[in-house]
């Protein structure tokens, strides 16, 4: 995320949601105990997801995560939020196109977590396999549309080896 969201802190049922799947993380992930920890939940309305930023600060959209079960709340964090703080992907995707990044980062983190693909597809997430709406067809064509457009203005990653973060400079 590049900016930070329009949030408000959660309400007392809202924050107690969040503090029962960041148990339940917790539970279901101990050796993530410490990188869960920190985070802080945050209201985010209409954000339809959950999201973090570089400050390990939760954007949740509480009237999304209500329908989710206690499970799919606690690997969503696990398995998915945590794993992008956990790779430095904030770091990583300057100055690159940041919903591109984003997308190719979700993939990546979605198609690590084998336990996770059922509920990657119950969410309806993006992974590979993983069957996509064709809204988010579209949206995807409209981010390729974009890069191939700009490509030229893209760094060149060729020299760099996969997993490891460009070097500025």
């Amino acid at each position: 995320m590049n900016q930070l969201l329009q949030h408000r802190e959660p309400t007392q049922s809202e924050l107690d949601m969040a503090t029962e799947a960041l148990l339940g993380a917790r539970v279901m992930r101990p050796y993530y105990a410490v990188a869960i920890a920190p985070l802080k939940p945050l209201a985010v309305d209409g954000l339809g997801t959950i999201a973090v930023d570089p400050y390990w600060r939760l954007y949740i959209d509480f009237e999304w995560f209500s329908a989710l079960s206690l499970e799919k709340r606690a690997y969503v964090i696990t398995a998915h939020e945590i794993e992008h703080l956990l790779r430095r992907h904030h770091k990583r995707c300057d100055p690159r196109d940041h919903n591109l990044f984003n997308i190719c980062g979700d993939c990546e983190i979605n198609d690590d977590a084998e336990a996770f693909r059922q509920a990657v597809e119950d969410i309806g997430m993006l992974a590979p396999g993983a069957p996509v709406s064709t809204e988010a067809v579209a949206a995807l064509r409209n981010v390729f549309r974009t890069v191939i457009i700009n490509m030229e203005q893209l760094p060149d990653a060729g020299s760099v080896p996969c997993g490891t973060a460009p070097r500025k400079g």
